[in-house]
């Protein structure tokens, strides 16, 4: 308790000393509770630094001073660290997962309004076109009929000018 008390600035009421030594039993870092990370007396340097400076003075020393063993205390802390990290690690890939799924389906749905927009635009262009066809057709019909009767009113006039001069 003593330990949980130090590590977590806690100040907890008196238990017996069976429950005590339970609670210790059951919080070593031997049984593998993935939250435990161990206490450094230096707190101002970071884990992930004093794994780097004990691997590096692992690396000076001569081999057959307990360097194998080392590096598997060392091959332990640093694993007991990484999984310590693993939940936040997958928390912040999920939260960004999430942020580029919504990201993408925003972009998506602007597509398929402009996509939609663009299709009732076409539509309308198509029946004014329509329209625009068939009045072209229907002013190609006028100017002929118009062309006939110009035509019609010129042998007319011709006619009317030949017999005035009779």
């Amino acid at each position: 308790m003593h330990t949980i008390e130090t590590h977590l600035a806690l100040n907890i009421f008196p238990l017996s000393e069976h429950i005590a030594i339970n609670i210790q039993n059951f919080l070593t870092p031997e049984l593998k509770h993935f939250s435990f990370v161990p206490v450094y007396a230096d707190s101002e340097t970071s884990i992930p630094e004093k794994l780097a400076i004990n691997i590096y003075n692992l690396l000076g020393m001569i081999d057959g001073d307990g360097q194998a063993q080392k590096f598997d205390d060392l091959l332990t802390a640093f694993g007991t660290y990484i999984k310590c990290l693993e939940p936040w690690l997958s928390l912040s890939a999920q939260l960004n997962l999430q942020s580029n799924q919504e990201a993408i389906s925003q972009q998506l749905n602007a597509a398929n309004l402009a996509l939609q927009l663009a299709t009732d635009k076409n539509a309308v262009l198509v029946c004014e076109l329509t329209t625009l066809k068939s009045q072209h057709r229907q002013l190609g019909e006028e100017i002929t009929r118009a062309q006939g009767q110009l035509e019609l009113l010129k042998d007319l006039m011709i006619e009317n000018l030949c017999l005035e001069r009779l």
